[in-house]
């Protein structure tokens, strides 16, 4: 009985897409670091509520100023800490995808800008690769 031939990742490929794969895998170990690295900080319009978030957008901090116990409208503050975590989490969305838009192919016109939410198909896909 004979050993079956070892099945190397690069096998059908060019002998000479080495350097290229090896240059890939880095660059995805870069963008994985910088995006596990980014937060984006967002503070409500009265500075009462401050909210950071991460690369995936996961609430890292939230801060909220004493002044928030001045009133009892418990509803106004909930819409102060949803808006203001939204607007952090826009802002980690438009800075990721400055990250991993160079990686991307090009896309037609008005599929795709900085500022929207990726596609939960497309975010599913980056963070199965990136975490």
């Amino acid at each position: 009985m004979t050993d079956a031939p070892a099945v190397r990742p690069t096998s059908g490929l060019p002998p000479d897409s080495t350097p290229h794969l090896e240059q890939l895998r880095s660059d995805l170990d870069t963008l994985g670091r910088r995006i596990r690295e980014l937060t984006e900080t967002a503070y409500s319009s009265d500075r009462t509520v401050g909210a950071t978030v991460g690369g995936h957008g996961e609430l890292r901090e939230l801060v909220l100023d004493p002044r928030i116990y001045r009133t009892t409208d418990s509803a106004a503050l909930a819409a102060t800490i949803r808006d203001t975590i939204t607007r952090a989490t826009d802002a980690a969305s438009a800075s990721l995808f400055e990250l991993i838009g160079p990686m991307l192919p090009e896309r037609p016109a008005g599929e795709l800008a900085p500022g929207d939410r990726a596609p939960r198909s497309v975010r599913a896909g980056v963070d199965g690769v990136i975490r």
